[in-house]
């Protein structure tokens, strides 16, 4: 073993923020499933971070308006960052098959060769994990979470709609 690998097994681990970002909990099937997964993806990795000394906080956040969109730089639905980062930077969408005239196209999640409309729980496992050791990892892609993201026009779509619907 080198002295990076020994270096990193004893670097203590740091509290991790998870945001879950999501435009409708009610009737999107894939804004649910992604919470489902982002709570057991948690449930599974803070047992080990307390007792490695770290934790982790989820902050869900119901984004309710264009205002809100722009504030949080909401570019899809749903969302999940780590430490203020896309767990999947680079995203692509598809209708989410609701019966509203102006359908917002959700997510789709790319991951270990599979294609899921929720986030599979051991992506955001995984990016939790890297954060509190502050590994970089490609999935993440890598961008810095201090810059503004442009709000999208399904998005802004969402909100101008009489029958919002994701």
């Amino acid at each position: 073993m080198g002295d990076d690998e020994v270096e990193s097994m004893t670097t203590r681990p740091r509290d991790v923020r998870v945001e879950f970002l999501y435009l409708d909990r009610e009737t999107c099937e894939r804004c649910r499933g992604t919470e489902a997964a982002v709570e057991s993806a948690l449930s599974a990795v803070r047992p080990a971070l307390a007792l490695a000394g770290a934790g982790v906080v989820l902050d869900r956040v119901h984004v309710d308006s264009a205002a809100t969109a722009e504030r949080v730089g909401l570019e899809v639905s749903p969302t999940v960052r780590v430490d203020g980062r896309d767990v999947q930077a680079e995203f692509e969408t598809s209708d989410c098959g609701c019966a509203s005239d102006e359908s917002v196209p959700c997510r789709v999640w790319r991951y270990d060769g599979r294609t899921t409309e929720r986030a599979p729980a051991s992506l955001v496992a995984n990016a939790v994990l890297s954060a509190a050791y502050q590994v970089e990892s490609t999935d993440r892609g890598g961008d810095d979470p201090t810059d503004r993201r442009e709000v999208t026009r399904p998005v802004e779509r969402y909100f101008e709609s009489d029958e919002p619907c994701c």
